[in-house]
């Protein structure tokens, strides 16, 4: 027994022999999950209302642009205003997928202070997924009443569907 005390007594260095004490580490503990409406890093999902007025402020310079072109092509008779019209179209396409896919973000979407990017990699998305995004799957998500556009409200990454479609996100900007 006095074997067992003497070892007890030159091991003991005065603190609570039952607290372990666990080696620190350079690297911060993981602070839990991401929290509802954040993305991994910090960044912030955008919510509905930054997104429909972004979209608000793009359709106005998309209609007015078009308006142009049409009237331009317009003076030139009924066959040369529906050619105008399409092509005041294609401008309204060429101008998302190329703000979307070369900037992240339309003028609407600056501002707001809300970009789209890539939901795995964070950059911005490529010119095939820009058009996935922004003309497909746009048009795939208002066919059932807008509900495509309304999904984000319940969606636990703030998605629509046109952004499934091109796995991307809308997030705040710092």
């Amino acid at each position: 027994m006095d074997d067992l005390n003497q070892n007890t007594s030159q091991n003991y260095t005065g603190g609570n022999p039952y607290e372990s004490v666990a080696p620190t580490s350079a690297t911060p503990e993981p602070t839990g999950s991401v929290q509802f409406g954040q993305v991994a890093g910090g960044l912030v999902y955008a919510g509905f209302l930054q997104r429909f007025l972004a979209a608000l402020i793009d359709g106005v310079l998309v209609g007015v642009g078009s308006a142009i072109i049409s009237a331009m092509f317009g003076v030139l008779g009924d066959s040369a205003k529906s050619l105008g019209s399409l092509l005041g179209m294609i401008a309204g396409y060429a101008y998302f997928v190329y703000f979307t896919s070369q900037k992240g973000q339309t003028l609407g979407k600056q501002a707001m202070g809300i970009r789209v990017q890539n939901m795995e990699t964070g950059q911005n998305l490529d010119v095939v997924s820009a058009i996935l995004r922004e003309v497909v799957g746009k048009f795939i998500s208002s066919l059932v009443l807008l509900l495509g556009y309304f999904w984000m409200l319940w969606d636990p990454n703030k998605q629509t569907w046109h952004d499934k479609i091109a796995k991307s996100v809308v997030v705040k900007v710092k």
